[in-house]
């Protein structure tokens, strides 16, 4: 993921304002908040804050986050609201991950998403098809695999693409693998 590289430093919204977001949410009937936001577990303390704001409203929340920050944090956050998540699994292939450098790998993949049944909450994922060492075969392996999680409701399947400002982008720049600049076409 290129979010990292720019994510230099954290934009955070204050209190007062998260108050005014929630009530204005829910004196329309929302109940239920998205945080379409990588970031918003990186810092703790930042989300409990925002956590305990929707708790205090009776709200229930969906965030984005990654596998191995979740599983720190699951059964926690499941007691404060937490619904579903929106994770990147990208692979089943634990060499797959470590190409791609993800801080997860198949194991922690399958404990997050059976905690989470165990929990009653869901997951939504991304996977990464066309990495290196992909096959037809592996890929549809993969799918059986993630076909037996009941938390997992649904995934997103993405061609593995080398954005600008990631390890992969770098990696096959080096190696001459980058041969179209047209940014237009970088849709995964």
């Amino acid at each position: 993921c290129s979010g990292p590289r720019y994510y230099r430093r954290l934009a955070l919204t204050t209190e007062t304002e998260i108050d005014r977001i929630l009530d204005f949410y829910l004196s329309r009937g929302i109940r239920h908040i998205t945080v379409v936001d990588e970031t918003f577990l990186q810092r703790v303390d930042e989300a409990k804050r925002i956590i305990a704001a929707m708790e205090k409203r009776e709200m229930s929340w969906t965030c984005t986050s990654r596998i191995d920050v979740l599983l720190r944090h699951v059964d926690e956050l499941a007691e404060h609201g937490l619904k579903n998540v929106y994770v990147g699994i990208e692979s089943m292939n634990d060499v797959s991950l470590k190409m791609v450098r993800k801080c997860s790998s198949a194991n922690k993949t399958a404990n997050l998403l059976n905690r989470l049944a165990e929990l009653g909450s869901f997951a939504f994922g991304t996977y990464m098809i066309c990495m290196d060492n992909d096959t037809e075969e592996s890929v549809k392996e993969d799918i059986e695999k993630l076909s037996h999680f009941e938390a997992l409701y649904g995934a997103i399947f993405w061609i593995t693409t080398p954005f600008p400002g990631t390890d992969l982008w770098d990696e096959m720049e080096q190696q001459g693998r980058i041969v179209d600049r047209d940014w237009k076409k970088y849709t995964a």
